[in-house]
């Protein structure tokens, strides 16, 4: 009985302690749309973590160390403090910078998340795929794409139907090139979440999400001009919630999140 008390003790101050971290964040923790080729050490550590309570867990379930329902009611908030890890991971650079003035995960877990949409919050990052085509062609066509990253917040679930991408003037009025998710009048604009591409034929709703968000967006393009730094595009994104949009310059790689 004394060492099913102890583990008993142990599991739950493991608990709070991974609790903790993810409502602090982790200082290195500040949100960053650069997708790192690895994981940071702190985001790494954190799955460690978690992966030693499920371990811990199993080995209670085995002792019976804890009533069941509490050892069922554990295992269900490991699953959804891997599930926050993730999202923690997708929206978190490898070097942690603050870019742009946006607000950290850490800051946002631990002051309250916002209570309207945010974003979208666009990032231009330069030729660096091949994932569509001219026009409607939804598949690689041997050219680089320009590719864009767009970070939104939805404090409840929202359907997203599409975005559209124009080229603008200062002032933000549309010129005569644009590209579309949904729109088969416009070149297509191809849109991605976790390498998965929401739109491969042109389909009128993207999906319905929840939380934070990084979208990639890639658009084929015949003169890399278009995307000169000083050029403005507005993006807008047509949700069950409304229309929201940024207007943005192009540039060069890394120029960081244009708020709106």
């Amino acid at each position: 009985m004394a060492f099913r008390c102890k583990s008993y003790k142990y599991v739950v101050w493991t608990v709070v302690m991974v609790v903790c971290l993810l409502m602090s964040g982790v200082p290195v923790l500040a949100y960053d749309a650069w997708q790192p080729d690895s994981e940071s050490p702190a985001i790494q550590d954190l799955g460690s973590l978690l992966d030693e309570l499920a371990a811990m867990v199993e080995k209670a379930k085995v002792g019976k160390a804890a009533h069941p329902a509490f050892l069922q009611d554990l295992e269900s908030m490991v699953t959804r403090l891997r599930t926050q890890r993730n999202v923690i991971a997708e929206t978190c650079g490898s070097n942690g910078d603050y870019v742009g003035g946006y607000t950290s995960i850490s800051t946002a877990l631990g002051s309250g998340e916002p209570k309207e949409i945010t974003g979208p919050d666009v990032r231009y990052l330069g030729a660096d795929g091949d994932n569509v085509g001219g026009w409607s062609i939804a598949t690689p066509d041997g050219s680089l794409d320009a590719h864009l990253q767009a970070l939104v917040y939805f404090p409840q679930e929202t359907r997203v139907d599409s975005f559209h991408l124009h080229k603008t003037d200062s002032e933000g009025v549309k010129l005569d090139r644009w590209w579309d998710s949904h729109d088969p009048g416009a070149w297509i604009l191809g849109v991605f979440r976790n390498n998965e591409m929401l739109n491969p034929n042109r389909e009128a709703c993207l999906g319905s999400f929840h939380g934070w968000v990084l979208f990639d967006l890639y658009v084929a393009f015949q003169d890399s001009a278009w995307f000169d730094d000083g050029t403005h595009f507005v993006l807008e994104m047509i949700s069950s919630a409304g229309e929201f949009t940024n207007l943005f310059q192009g540039g060069n790689i890394e120029q960081g999140f244009s708020r709106p």
